[in-house]
């Protein structure tokens, strides 16, 4: 590839302008001072790529179609250079590069780039890699082009892993659950609209079966290890939105990997978590008020030691805004900086269960709200002394992560220096939480519907301009703001 130069890292008011930037967060000096907003900084990898594209298409063909020189360069002014073209490189080489620089660093499958020797000759994969990275990037820099090429691939893949499914040997190899993961990711990244997915959901549920069939041997490899604990958190997340216990088989394999995996480490407490937490949610309807607040209490007690022990180990900068126009951005005027997206993502994801915990707790007190039959604990139960103030102890908790959540937000739109589509999207499922919860303030609710515009305006992610509309006219989105999981 031909080396373009180093691209600007300065914000595109002060490229604009010619200004020295001085690249301050979450707003620049210079922009501070002219009182304009300050987009934030862009991404050198990705400049990198789309100018040397951009440079290599038009000198080739400047060479091959000299008398049409003048009609080129004008048709370049009236339409964006793409990503990639044939000419500098192949579209599976740039894909390859964004989902290992860009892409798998902030998103569930984190852990792919240190894993990739043991996969990356395998076709399946690298089809299934290629059609989720381009997806993103076509919805990120609306190139309708890249699309169609994404959901080529994506075809190609479906349809290889059919038949991989088809052999008893390949079936169990790990290369085999990985494109299912990526093609449920793929199925995410395209979604939209306001109707439950139902491709996606296939992939997920069939995971189930595969996940028996793989048995005890998936956790022989550290790789084999880091499949099941993804694939078996989707299906968790099926089974909340259908409201439907974890299946047995998900339950008979956690004891097999509880006898490998070291149990004390944050991801597997973090899955048995999820797991009662699925079980409550699917048993909740019928069961005693008393019953729903003592089991919520016990699983918001081990949610909040999980927080506190991942503090020690990834601690986060808490900082206040002073300046008014950095305060616009904020929520109460706090914004927290966090050792990496991945770190920031895991947080939220210990923040929106206790919000979910302490949100039982406070309807388990409503009248037929979640179908919980209202009761009181007798005077021998522990939960008597503290039953009344228990609804004021939850509400309290419950807008304490709202607002650490809330708090978060600033670190992936204005303080990351490589924010991009696929960042944002972690956004959009604890800010949707957030607003649907029962313990949200007006204020917090009309923060996260502005943030979900911005996250738009700034990264083109449609699903968050349709949660802000679904919340501002007071329209239920538990049936798909899960999959964002998935991408």
């Amino acid at each position: 590839m031909v080396y373009c130069g180093k691209p600007s890292d300065a914000c595109q008011p002060c490229r604009t302008k010619r200004r020295k930037c001085d690249r301050k967060r979450p707003c620049c000096t210079q922009c501070a001072r002219a009182n304009v907003p300050c987009p934030g900084y862009p991404d050198p990898v990705s400049s990198y790529f789309r100018n040397e594209t951009a440079l290599v298409s038009q000198r080739a063909q400047e060479k091959r179609a000299p008398r049409l020189k003048s009609t080129a360069r004008s048709q370049g002014r009236e339409r964006r250079q793409p990503y990639i073209t044939s000419l500098s490189t192949s579209p599976e080489d740039v894909a390859l590069a964004y989902f290992m620089l860009s892409f798998a660093p902030t998103s569930p499958f984190h852990y792919l780039p240190g894993l990739w020797s043991g996969v990356e000759l395998d076709r399946d994969v690298n089809l299934a890699v290629n059609g989720y990275t381009l997806a993103s990037l076509a919805i990120g820099s609306s190139q309708p082009e890249l699309m169609v090429l994404a959901r080529s691939y994506y075809s190609k893949a479906l349809a290889r892993t059919h038949e991989a499914l088809g052999s008893p040997q390949r079936a169990l190899l790990d290369s085999t659950l990985l494109t299912i993961l990526l093609l449920t990711a793929f199925e995410a990244v395209v979604f939209n609209g306001r109707a439950s997915p139902k491709s996606w959901a296939v992939h997920v549920q069939g995971t189930t079966g595969l996940l028996t069939m793989r048995g005890k041997r998936q956790f022989q490899s550290d790789l084999g290890q880091r499949l099941f604990h993804q694939a078996s958190m989707n299906v968790l997340a099926i089974c909340a939105l259908q409201r439907i216990p974890p299946p047995r088989q998900i339950l008979n394999l956690q004891k097999d990997a509880s006898t490998v995996l070291e149990t004390r480490s944050g991801s597997y407490r973090l899955e048995m978590l999820v797991e009662r937490f699925v079980a409550l949610r699917a048993n909740m309807k019928g069961m005693l008020a008393t019953e729903v607040v003592r089991e919520a209490s016990e699983l918001d007690k081990e949610s909040k030691t999980l927080l506190e022990g991942k503090k020690l180990i990834q601690p986060y900068k808490v900082m206040i805004s002073e300046d008014t126009f950095a305060k616009a951005r904020t929520y109460k005027g706090i914004l927290h900086e966090y050792v990496s997206q991945n770190s920031a993502r895991a947080y939220n994801i210990f923040r929106m269960l206790r919000l979910f915990f302490n949100e039982w707790i406070y309807c388990a007190y409503q009248q037929d709200l979640r179908g919980v039959i209202l009761n009181r604990p007798s005077t021998a139960d522990p939960l008597h002394k503290e039953w009344d103030y228990l609804p004021t102890k939850a509400a309290l908790q419950g807008e304490e992560m709202i607002d650490e959540i809330l708090a978060s937000v600033p670190y992936t739109l204005e303080l990351l220096e490589k924010s991009s589509s696929t960042s944002a999207r972690l956004l959009i499922w604890p800010l949707a939480s957030v607003g649907t919860s029962e313990l949200c303030p007006v204020s917090a609710k009309r923060f996260v519907i502005d943030r979900l515009k911005v996250l738009t305006e700034i990264h083109n992610v449609p699903q968050a301009l349709e949660a802000a509309t679904m919340l501002e006219e007071g329209v239920s989105i538990e049936d798909w703001l899960h999959i964002f999981h998935f991408s």
